[in-house]
């Protein structure tokens, strides 16, 4: 996970976001908080979670398996479900990460806000057309 943040955040951050995360965090399944994993053969090779109807709180893929639309088939299995969950629902929010605002402007969302930075995390608030 460091690979992912550690090159736009201070180490701070990164100790605060991934001891959020835990085998627990990954369980968690209701309509509004749920985990979409890629797997093939028994490994993973991406996950989404969405927490609050429809915000993306985290997405990765195994870097052997960028660029091979895993991230996007997640992001649309994201909206699938949600807009199934919540009909009124009309976009995903995230809060992107600078080294990941491309890939979600090629996945169809915009920047929303100008870049934030808490608690020394920095990111960007954008939102799905």
């Amino acid at each position: 996970i460091n690979l992912f943040i550690a090159t736009a955040n201070t180490q701070a951050a990164i100790d605060n976001f991934i001891s959020m995360l835990s085998t627990d965090f990954f369980k968690v399944t209701t309509p509004d908080q749920f985990t979409i994993i890629a797997e093939e053969n028994n490994k993973v090779y991406g996950a989404v979670s969405i927490f609050n109807k429809n915000h993306i709180a985290l997405l990765f893929v195994d870097p052997e398996m960028q660029n091979n639309g895993v991230g996007k088939i997640l992001i649309q299995k994201c909206i699938e479900k949600c807009k199934n969950n919540y009909p009124a629902i009309r976009s995903l929010t995230v809060s992107s990460s600078p080294n990941s605002l491309s890939f979600y402007k090629n996945s169809g969302f915009k920047v929303i806000e100008e870049e934030k930075n808490e608690n020394g995390m920095r990111f960007s608030p954008m939102e799905s057309d």
